[in-house]
């Protein structure tokens, strides 16, 4: 239904349509590769949570959101979903629908993760570069990644 109204739309240069065959290389691209850097920037994250030392450890005493008090938990999660993060990314560039399915979701996961540290006045910073880039990946995933009828059934 609303794929329908920009089938046959054209833009300023004459003759050039919107085609919807492998456009949006670019945004795969793209998605591909900040997955993997997000990925990896939250394992890294990850880790220096897992090997902080006690003073690092007191600065997030009443800032965390769930597991209260046990930062190593938290640690664990990024590792996790950083890891699977990273993964999904190398796997998006051959644009297999479960990459492209699992690149999306990963940045979903990851977003939300992000989310809970960004309520430390230490980390908002790197958490907010983690939601905007998440952001971003979903998008070019949803619009350039998914099939015709996958994306016809996600838009009605």
């Amino acid at each position: 239904m609303f794929r329908e109204c920009f089938d046959d739309q054209k833009f300023a240069t004459e003759g050039v349509e919107v085609s919807n065959g492998k456009e949006g290389k670019g945004w795969i691209v793209f998605a591909g590769i900040m997955l993997i850097l997000g990925g990896i920037a939250m394992l890294v994250m990850g880790l220096a949570v897992l090997n902080a030392g006690d003073q690092v450890k007191a600065a997030f005493q009443g800032t965390l959101i769930a597991s209260e008090g046990n930062l190593d938990v938290w640690g664990w999660i990024y590792v996790i979903t950083g890891s699977i993060v990273a993964i999904a990314g190398i796997a998006v560039f051959s644009r297999a629908q479960w990459a492209v399915w699992t690149g999306i979701f990963a940045a979903g996961v990851q977003f939300v993760a992000a989310l809970f540290f960004s309520f430390n006045p230490n980390f908002w910073g790197p958490s907010l570069g983690i939601l905007i880039i998440d952001a971003l990946i979903i998008h070019g995933l949803c619009r350039y990644g998914l099939t015709d009828s996958e994306y016809d059934s996600a838009v009605v």
